[in-house]
């Protein structure tokens, strides 16, 4: 709405309503005009009834995108959980769960490299000149340059 640059700003009110809705479907309000009726009436009570349905919906959400695959999204949502209810026993356990199954995904793919490299040193020493070693616990922008020369190495 507030965007310098006029194309990455809603084109109208409708436009604005809209991406307003979906937000608070998302949490759990289905009826905006009631919800804030009630909270214009009684705004403690409201909000944490609020506050409530939306740590609700968003587990679901959270849950949902983890079953799906779609670990970003889960992320997200658990987070926001957290937001509202910082030590929400559900969203830490999900993010646990999501932080080892992540552990276990990193884990098998350096088993495939690792095994694949030791394939291709057994059988092909010449293929492997410029390989560098990885190291599972570096980010996945990471590798080890800091060992000795394969060729220095491949030759021993």
């Amino acid at each position: 709405m507030l965007a310098l640059d006029p194309r990455d700003r809603y084109g109208s009110a409708r436009e604005v309503e809209q991406a307003l809705t979906e937000i608070v479907e998302r949490v759990g309000i289905e009826d905006p005009a009631t919800a804030l009726r009630g909270f214009l009436e009684d705004p403690t009570t409201s909000a944490a009834r609020w506050n409530a349905r939306a740590v609700e919906a968003l587990l679901l959400r959270a849950e949902r995108a983890a079953s799906d695959g779609a670990w970003v999204d889960a992320h997200e949502a658990a987070g926001r959980v957290l937001a509202i209810d910082d030590g929400n026993a559900d969203a830490l356990a999900l993010l646990r769960r999501l932080e080892r199954r992540g552990n276990r995904e990193r884990h098998r793919r350096w088993a495939w490299v690792g095994g694949l490299a030791a394939a291709l040193l057994g059988n092909q020493r010449g293929l492997v000149r410029g390989v560098v070693a990885i190291d599972p616990y570096l980010s996945d922008h990471e590798v080890r340059r800091d060992l000795p020369d394969l060729d220095a190495a491949l030759a021993a």
